[in-house]
C-alpha cells in the first residue's frame, strides 16, 4: 500500500475537518491539542499510506506521540472509519480493513494485559 503524501489539499480538508474539530460544552473544560488537527491528521495519513513506521515520521509533521495518541484515539472512536469514507474518492487506500486491523489488535493487547 505504499504511495506518496503529502498533505490533504483545501478540499480534501473541507470534507475532514468537521470530524475532527472539538466539541465544546459549556460545562466541560476541554484542552486545547498542542498542534493543530490539520497538521495531526497529514501526519497520520502519512504513516497510513506510505506504510512507513511511526518511527520514520519527517520532522515537518507534528511529533510522533502526539500523532499516534490522536491516531488511536480516533481509531477506538471510528473518526478515523468517518474519515476514511469521506477521503475514499481521493484515497481509495484508506479502507476499512486499516482501521479495523488496528483496532482489533489494540483490544487483543488490551485483554491480554489482564
Amino acid at each position: 500500500m505504499s504511495m506518496t503524501f503529502a498533505h490533504l489539499t483545501d478540499a480534501q480538508w473541507s470534507l475532514v475537518a468537521p470530524l475532527v474539530e472539538l466539541e465544546s460544552t459549556p460545562d466541560r473544560y476541554v484542552q486545547q491539542p498542542k498542534y493543530g488537527r490539520r497538521a495531526t491528521l497529514d501526519g497520520v495519513l502519512w504513516v497510513i499510506l506510505t506504510g512507513s513506521p511511526w518511527r520514520s515520521l519527517p520532522p515537518s509533521y507534528p511529533s510522533i506521540p502526539a500523532c499516534q495518541h490522536t491516531c488511536a484515539s480516533w481509531c477506538d472512536t471510528g473518526v478515523m472509519q468517518q474519515i476514511a469514507d469521506a477521503l475514499k474518492e481521493p484515497f481509495p487506500e484508506l479502507g476499512l480493513s486499516v482501521f479495523a486491523r488496528r483496532r482489533q489488535r489494540r483490544t487483543e493487547r488490551r485483554n491480554t494485559k489482564g
